[in-house]
């Protein structure tokens, strides 16, 4: 896959934006589709106690982050996101890394995306998986 470079500065802002709200900052990127990695740190400035932080959210918003960077005069839909998340106290985070890799499928207009979040021990914190469909 090709990712689309007009739209990699704008994303990652966007994508910046969100994960500031729950206490986080993008630190590093890899934006090779075929090795796409985001690496985030705890804001240590934070205060605000956000309940809304969660590991599924975080890897769908990343799956979206990754369907931006692949879209080059295409457009895709992400369905069918199932997640696993298998931490309980999101406060024990404080650097974590999302990876997301792509696998092939029998129809050539789909994609399966696989999400996967680890914290700086290298423990897999929760995993993800959707769709990719080209339209």
């Amino acid at each position: 896959m090709t990712l689309r470079p007009d739209t990699i500065n704008h994303s990652i802002q966007i994508t910046h934006s969100s994960i500031e709200s729950f206490g986080f900052e993008l630190k590093n990127w890899n934006l090779d589709a075929d090795n796409f990695s985001l690496f985030f740190s705890k804001n240590n400035g934070y205060t605000k106690e956000d309940k809304s932080f969660s590991i599924d959210t975080l890897l769908l918003q990343s799956l979206e982050l990754y369907k931006r960077f692949v879209e080059y005069g295409d457009h895709f839909q992400l369905t069918n996101f199932h997640c696993i998340n298998l931490i309980m106290n999101q406060q024990s985070i404080h650097d974590f890394t999302i990876e997301i890799d792509w696998l092939p499928t029998p129809n050539t207009q789909q994609k399966f995306l696989e999400a996967y979040c680890y914290n700086e021990s290298g423990q897999l914190l929760g995993k993800g998986t959707a769709l990719l469909n080209k339209q």
